[in-house]
C-alpha cells in the first residue's frame, strides 16, 4: 500500500508539472522535466526557521512542495477551501521552502518565522496570511488579483499596497509601519493598521470602508467625511484632540479610549449601538438620540452630565471615576428607560454624588447600581 501511495503522488506531481506552462520567462519559476519535456510553473519561495511546519493553500489543480531539506517532494491537491501542507524537519535551521503552482489562490501561514517571503510569481493569488513571523519586507505589487492580505505580527516599516486596487481586506496589526497609502485601494471595507507608529492616515479615497481599527498609532487627527459606508471604528489610544462622526450614519460601533476629546456628537448617528470611551477629557454626553445604543463604557473622564432618553435598548451604562454631582446622578436616573431589557446594569463608583444620589429611582425602572 505504502508504494502505491509513492506512485499516486509522483504522478500527481508529474500531472502537475505537465499542466504548468512553458510561456513564462521569470527567472523565479521552477523548471521540471517530464518525459524528455522542459516545463516552467510559477514558484513561491518563503525561507523560515521552525522544526514542525504547517501552512495551507487554496486553488485550483495541484501544487508541489520542496521542503528545502532534500526530503522528497510533497503534492498537495488543490481546492476552493484549504489544503494543509506540513512537514518535520529533523533539526531547526534555516530552510526555503519552494511551492510550485500554477493556479494557486490563497496561502496561509501563522508563526513560523519567515524571514522571506516571495510572491511576486503567482498572479492568481487573492488571499495572502502570513501572520505572526519575522518579516522585515513585503513585495507585492505583482499580486493584482490580491483581495485579502493579512500581515499582522511582523516587523515591516513600510508597506507598498498601491498596486493591489482590488484589496477589500487589509491587516497589518502589529508592525513598525510609519506611513500607509492606501488611496489607490479603493475596494477597501475593512481595514487593522493599529499598534504601528502611523503619524497620518488618508483614507479619504476610501469610501466603501466598513471597519477601520487604527488604534495605537500617534494619530493627532482622522478625518472621516468621506466614509460614509464605515460601521465600526476603533481608534483607542491615538492623540486626538477632536473628532467629527457627524457623516457617518451608519456607524454602530466606536471605540475612543486614551484619547484627549473633551467632546462627542453622536446625534447623526441614528445606527449607534456601542461607544467605549474610557481615560478621556469627554465633560458632558448626550446620548438621548440614539434609539438603538446598548453599551456605553464611559468611565474615568471629566464628565458633569450624561443625558439619556429614547434609549430603550440601553442595557449597560458604565460611568464610574468622573465628576457627576448627585443632582446629575438623579436626573440620569430620572431619564433612564423602563423596559424589558434584562440585565440592565449601571455603574456610577467614584463620582461625587455616587453616595447621595436617590438610587431607588433607577432601581425602580429594573436596573441594577454598581
Amino acid at each position: 500500500m505504502e508504494s502505491i501511495n509513492v506512485v499516486l503522488a509522483s504522478l500527481m506531481i508529474v500531472g502537475l508539472v505537465a499542466g504548468c506552462g512553458a510561456s513564462s520567462s521569470s527567472s523565479n519559476n521552477t523548471e521540471q522535466t517530464s518525459n524528455g519535456n522542459t516545463f516552467k510553473c510559477p514558484e513561491m519561495t518563503m525561507t523560515l526557521k521552525k522544526t514542525k511546519v504547517e501552512f495551507n493553500l487554496s486553488g485550483k489543480g495541484m501544487a508541489a512542495v520542496d521542503w528545502g531539506d532534500g526530503s522528497p517532494i510533497d503534492s498537495v491537491e488543490l481546492n476552493v477551501g484549504l489544503s494543509k501542507a506540513k512537514h518535520t524537519y529533523e533539526q531547526e535551521a534555516e530552510y526555503t521552502v519552494k511551492i510550485t503552482g500554477e493556479n494557486i489562490t490563497r496561502l496561509e501561514t501563522f508563526d513560523l518565522n519567515i524571514t522571506n517571503v516571495d510572491v511576486s510569481n503567482n498572479p492568481a493569488l487573492i488571499e495572502l496570511k502570513l501572520q505572526k513571523n519575522q518579516l522585515t519586507s513585503l513585495d507585492v505589487s505583482k499580486n493584482a488579483a490580491l483581495k485579502k492580505l493579512d500581515c499582522r505580527d511582523n516587523q515591516l516599516t513600510e508597506l507598498n499596497v498601491s498596486q493591489n486596487t482590488a484589496l477589500d481586506h487589509l491587516d497589518c496589526y502589529r508592525n513598525k509601519i510609519t506611513n500607509l497609502d492606501v488611496s489607490k485601494n479603493t475596494a477597501l471595507t475593512w481595514l487593522n493598521v493599529s499598534t504601528n507608529k502611523l503619524t497620518n492616515l488618508d483614507i479619504s479615497k476610501n469610501t466603501a470602508l466598513k471597519t477601520l481599527n487604527c488604534a495605537d498609532n500617534p494619530l493627532i487627527g482622522l478625518d472621516l467625511i468621506n466614509n460614509t459606508a464605515l460601521e465600526g471604528l476603533d481608534c483607542s489610544v491615538c492623540k486626538l484632540t477632536s473628532l467629527d462622526v457627524s457623516k457617518n450614519p451608519a456607524l454602530s460601533g466606536l471605540t475612543c479610549s486614551n484619547n484627549q476629546l473633551s467632546s462627542l456628537d453622536l446625534s447623526k448617528n441614528p445606527a449607534f449601538r456601542s461607544l467605549t470611551y474610557e481615560y478621556g477629557k469627554l465633560t458632558t454626553l448626550d446620548i438621548s438620540g440614539n434609539p438603538e445604543i446598548e453599551f456605553a463604557y464611559i468611565k474615568d473622564n471629566e464628565l458633569s452630565q450624561v443625558v439619556v432618553g429614547d434609549n430603550p435598548k440601553l442595557k449597560r451604562l458604565d460611568c464610574r471615576g468622573n465628576q457627576l454631582s448627585t443632582e446629575a446622578m438623579n436626573a440620569l436616573f430620572q431619564l433612564l428607560p423602563a423596559n424589558d431589557v434584562k440585565d440592565r446594569d449601571i455603574f456610577i463608583q467614584n463620582n461625587p454624588g455616587a453616595d447621595a444620589a436617590n438610587k431607588s429611582v433607577a432601581e425602580k425602572k429594573g436596573w441594577t447600581i454598581k
